[in-house]
């Protein structure tokens, strides 16, 4: 497979959105969902078009909360459980845009965000979107990359917040969850797309084959 750059990719897919109301981007951590979400958005909005991004992020239950409790593979709960989201929410706006109605949207560190119902493009991006239905007028993106880019990428996030100890433990509690309760959901995936470390990127038209291989 031939990687592709970022503007290469956005020109392959935009073909492949042409009569979707919705893009759903998921992907392990570090993969870099947010980045391909934020350059679509803009890639539509240098158009002249109308284009919503929503982060399922904005949508996450409180982090002490969540890490009071108990999975029950004995870790706390990360964004890779569906019991993390408040999912009613969202699903609530993304009716509202579906019958074409504007709505507002609350991200948590940031003044709320009226929504257009006549938008070209509703984005939403993050584990989250695995949760959702997927909608005839969906498309949905598979976002992958290898565990070492993607320590690596939250090393260099999160070194600030976390201890090395700490970021290694909440790793390895995420990779056992996505693995377990997201991972098996992805089949209906239109396309995978592989992230490299050097952020050029692969694309999968058959998701299948990827299905359940461990990233190494």
């Amino acid at each position: 497979m031939q990687n592709l750059t970022q503007e290469q990719l956005i020109n392959m897919l935009m073909p492949k959105l042409a009569g979707k109301k919705f893009l759903y981007i998921v992907g392990n951590g570090g993969s870099g969902k947010s980045t391909l979400a934020e350059f679509i958005c803009n890639k539509i909005i240098s158009g002249g078009e109308i284009c919503n991004l929503i982060s399922t992020d904005n949508f996450v239950v409180d982090t002490k909360l969540r890490k009071s409790a108990q999975c029950e593979d004995g870790g706390y709960y990360t964004t890779c459980v569906k019991g993390s989201y408040f999912l009613p929410a969202l699903e609530t706006i993304i009716l509202a845009l579906q019958k074409g109605m504007d709505c507002f949207y609350q991200p948590k560190r940031a003044d709320a965000v009226l929504l257009s119902g006549k938008a070209k493009l509703n984005i939403i991006e993050g584990i989250g979107a695995a949760f959702l239905p997927k909608l005839k007028d969906v498309f949905k993106i598979k976002l992958v990359t290898e565990k070492e880019t993607e320590l690596g990428r939250r090393q260099e996030r999160d070194k600030t917040k976390l201890t090395p100890e700490e970021l290694l433990n909440d790793f390895e509690i995420r990779n056992r969850q996505y693995a377990k309760n997201v991972e098996p959901i992805l089949n209906d995936a239109d396309l995978v797309i592989v992230s490299n470390e050097d952020f050029t990127y692969k694309t999968i038209t058959h998701p299948a084959r990827l299905a359940g291989t461990p990233l190494s």
